[in-house]
């Protein structure tokens, strides 16, 4: 069966999230000001997520959040509740790079997990680690390959 790749695209602030959808994106990616690697951009406000989120749902596309660093003792303290926002915004997917915060994500957000999506490169450092057979991760190969 043919199986038609989703076209992602970025969001940097909700007026380019709506151009996106607008201009054919099946889906986007996004970024709260904290958790995401995408700096440079507006990135989205907690209130602006939700209602970003319920544009795209309108329109049958996806939202996918960043939370793709590597969060230090003080922002994992932050963490959970920023999960919890973002599952209550009605976000489809998250996307990580830390083992840590994707098991926070399953612990805050069992909903939404899976779909997960990782940000491999944290994750992986070369294919022989990465199974495509369990994209998300559950049986990360070892270095070793153990």
């Amino acid at each position: 069966m043919l199986q038609i790749p989703e076209l992602l695209a970025p969001a940097g602030d909700a007026e380019r999230l709506r151009y996106a959808i607008n201009y054919g994106a099946d889906a986007v990616y996004c970024g709260l000001p904290e958790f995401g690697m995408r700096s440079a951009p507006a990135n989205f406000t907690p209130e602006q997520l939700t209602e970003s989120v319920i544009y795209a749902h309108a329109r049958g596309r996806k939202v996918y959040l960043t939370m793709n660093t590597l969060p230090t003792n003080e922002e994992a303290d932050r963490l959970p509740e920023a999960i919890k926002n973002a599952a209550a915004a009605g976000v489809d997917a998250f996307i990580v790079a830390d083992l840590g915060v994707m098991e926070a994500c399953k612990q805050f957000a069992p909903d939404i997990f899976p779909p997960l999506q990782h940000g491999l490169e944290q994750l992986c450092r070369s294919t022989d680690r990465y199974d495509p057979k369990d994209p998300f991760g559950q049986n990360l190969r070892s270095a070793k390959g153990g």
